[in-house]
């Protein structure tokens, strides 16, 4: 059997877990940034320097 205790600070610390996971998105640098920014072509210096600036 469960200990009820137990089972609420599981039960808390997954809450938490999600909403800095939610907190990361909201507030990430790369929020509004195109995806494809992320994917340059491995020729393309400058947007690589630009997505890692990001």
């Amino acid at each position: 059997m469960t200990d009820p205790i137990l089972a609420a600070i599981r039960l808390r610390n997954t809450w938490l877990q999600l909403n800095n996971l939610i907190d990361w998105q909201a507030t990430a640098a790369c929020r509004s940034e195109d995806p494809e920014v992320f994917f340059p072509s491995p020729a393309a210096a400058p947007q690589i320097r630009h997505a890692t600036a990001i």
